[in-house]
């Protein structure tokens, strides 16, 4: 006898899914697992779309040809296959100076919530030497979490990240819940959505250069 595996996507009806497997002796009173590939699956209905609904059920046919039709599957698939994507940066910390040594909490909102691997970093525009910040927490939430240390050197007038593509996986991951990878593009920087737009962070660690810029130079005066 055989086992056909069937789907019905939207309650659009009944469609095979996948060739029928056939029984052999030793499948007799075992439970029987049976899979497909996800490309077999994505072809279903003509392909699927996002926010639709899966279930299923078994066919089993004997050497015979008599047929038993298994009630539909408890467990309903729904589609998603729209990548998250980045809301906007901001900090808690508040606008104002910074320097060496302090500590800023940079966040980074997605559209939905992730789940993260690994160590992701974003590359903040301080100066001749840009910073690279390790995220630090925030998976399975919306909020990812950098926490950037003022290091000597660093400097910039309206902190920002330096660039679109700041963020980098780092060999982890960002993925949602159905497994699509976050779409790592920033807004430009200084632009709507960005660090510098929504927030007023200015880190300064240069030691003046001009003394008279702290000690005014001495003039002279004329006593008549």
């Amino acid at each position: 006898g055989t086992i056909q595996l069937q789907a019905n996507v939207d309650s659009g009806g009944w469609a095979n899914f996948g060739d029928a497997y056939t029984i052999v002796g030793d499948d007799i009173s075992e439970s029987k697992t049976l899979s497909n590939t996800a490309a077999v699956f994505e072809a279903l209905s003509g392909g699927l779309s996002d926010s639709e609904s899966v279930t299923f059920r078994a066919i089993i046919t004997d050497k015979a040809g008599n047929s038993t039709t298994g009630s539909s599957s408890a467990t309903t698939i729904t589609v998603d296959q729209t990548a998250p994507t980045v809301f906007y940066v901001t900090s808690t910390s508040s606008d104002g100076l910074y320097t060496t040594d302090y500590v800023l909490t940079i966040l980074i909102f997605t559209s939905e919530s992730v789940t993260v691997s690994g160590t992701p970093q974003l590359t903040l525009e301080t100066g001749g030497s840009d910073e690279v910040v390790d995220y630090s927490s925030g998976s399975g939430s919306s909020v990812l979490v950098f926490s950037y240390t003022v290091a000597a050197g660093n400097n910039s007038s309206d902190l920002d990240y330096a660039s679109t593509g700041a963020l980098a996986l780092n060999g982890g991951s960002i993925n949602d819940t159905a497994g699509n990878p976050l779409t790592l593009t920033l807004a430009t920087p200084g632009a709507a959505n960005s660090l510098g737009a929504n927030k007023a962070l200015v880190v300064d660690t240069a030691a003046p250069t001009n003394q008279d810029d702290v000690f005014p130079s001495a003039a002279s005066e004329t006593v008549g």
